[in-house]
């Protein structure tokens, strides 16, 4: 049974993992409002009742925008992190049906996500009660508009630079020992990728002689047309395409092939790195027409810029392998 599952959980039984909607609705009175403790930036917060105890059901909005992998990294996190000061977390649920629609007359396939996190229930109120700092990010909107990069609070999209905001907000705060609030009628430059880039880490098994080829693939979630160029640190690597258009709602798969070596590795594990540069550009330029120019940082022209790791691995002595 899934609720004896939860409340094993709680016990500290059992390890944290995947839980049925059905049940989160089922101690939730199915999200009611007279379970609702708390609205943040980015989902509601309800009380589930259990035999054993209670826990805190955190709702995500629908608005909020987060792809799976990085919605699944996110709980491999959270699931790894254990301390007496953290809230201790028990379960999530990634839930997703097709429904169907009218839409200006016309009969679609829509797809309804919930998206949940279960934490252990603290009773004893909440950080806005004690810091100054938690009053302030409440303060716009009930969502943390002081710490929360503007890509994120404008788009509801996060990546991996969006703890790198959070990060320099906290460090100028110390280090000023002032709390400067942000102009948001500004236009700020997105801290996103422009291209998503799967994986970040590739392994090759390392043959004398062997040629071996992976592929990394390049998405473009954005409404724009986006240039990308790989830089390669070493001569092992050929790499195709090296540069190219990615248009909107696109992807494009570059391969990454190791030429055959004829002398051993310094090390069993040795990386490298593959440098992967992009920007927007204009809809009517041409492959052939990109050069290292293109990504130039100036004014008006933001150049991302991410390292995708390959690692070098040597095969196992035989006698290991016995």
């Amino acid at each position: 049974m899934e609720l004896n599952i939860l409340e094993r959980v709680v016990a500290g039984s059992e390890e944290p993992s995947h839980l049925d909607l059905s049940l989160l609705q089922s101690i939730t009175e199915n999200f009611s409002g007279q379970r609702k403790i708390g609205v943040g930036g980015c989902g509601e917060v309800y009380k589930g009742i259990l035999r054993n105890g209670i826990v805190a059901v955190k709702r995500l909005f629908n608005s909020r925008t987060i792809k799976n992998k990085m919605f699944h990294r996110e709980i491999q996190s959270l699931i790894t992190v254990r301390h007496e000061n953290i809230v201790r977390f028990l379960g999530y649920c990634s839930f997703t049906e097709e429904c169907v629609l009218i839409f200006e007359g016309r009969t679609i396939m829509a797809d309804i996500r919930e998206r949940l996190l279960c934490f252990e229930y603290i009773s004893n109120g909440n950080l806005e009660n004690h810091l100054t700092a938690c009053r302030y990010m409440c303060s716009y909107f009930l969502s943390c508009r002081g710490y929360c990069a503007p890509e994120y609070l404008s788009e509801g999209k996060s990546s991996s630079k969006s703890d790198i905001y959070i990060l320099g907000v906290m460090i100028t705060e110390l280090v000023t020992g002032t709390k400067n609030e942000a102009d948001l009628s500004k236009e700020i430059p997105c801290l996103e990728d422009m291209l998503g880039i799967e994986p970040l880490e590739t392994h090759f098994p390392f043959e004398l002689d062997l040629q071996i080829s992976h592929s990394i693939e390049l998405t473009n979630d954005t409404d724009d047309y986006i240039a990308f160029m790989t830089k390669a640190r070493s001569c092992r690597f050929r790499i195709e395409p090296d540069k190219g258009i990615v248009p909107p709602g696109s992807k494009c798969s570059v391969t990454i092939t190791m030429q055959a070596q004829v002398n051993a590795l310094p090390n069993n594990h040795h990386k490298e790195e593959i440098t992967v540069l992009s920007t927007r550009v204009d809809g009517g330029l041409a492959a052939m027409d990109i050069t290292r120019d293109v990504f130039i940082e100036k004014e008006g022209n933001v150049v991302d810029e991410v390292n995708v790791m390959v690692v070098f691995d040597n095969p196992a002595p035989a006698d290991e392998e016995s």
